[in-house]
């Protein structure tokens, strides 16, 4: 199940951002917030790392990677 990021505006200056794991299903309903427990809207989170297929195997280290496309060194030419 994918995780959603959530933003409670209701917190005055410090707004509390949460995050939810929920079914892509419920991916458009609110959430309740943590702290007051009132609904709130679902927010776009940035990309946080990106990896290629061989990475995540286990295959190549990092430094090694060829290109972001991971295992289709053909898609280069």
């Amino acid at each position: 199940m994918p995780t959603y990021e959530y933003l409670c505006e209701r917190h005055g200056k410090r707004p509390v951002r949460f995050e939810v794991l929920r079914p892509m299903s419920e991916s458009s309903l609110p959430a309740p917030c943590p702290e007051c427990g009132l609904d709130s809207q679902r927010v776009m989170s940035p990309c946080t790392y990106k990896l290629n297929l061989n990475q995540m195997m286990g295959k190549l280290p990092a430094k090694e990677a060829p290109n972001d496309r991971g295992f289709h060194p053909e898609w280069d030419s």
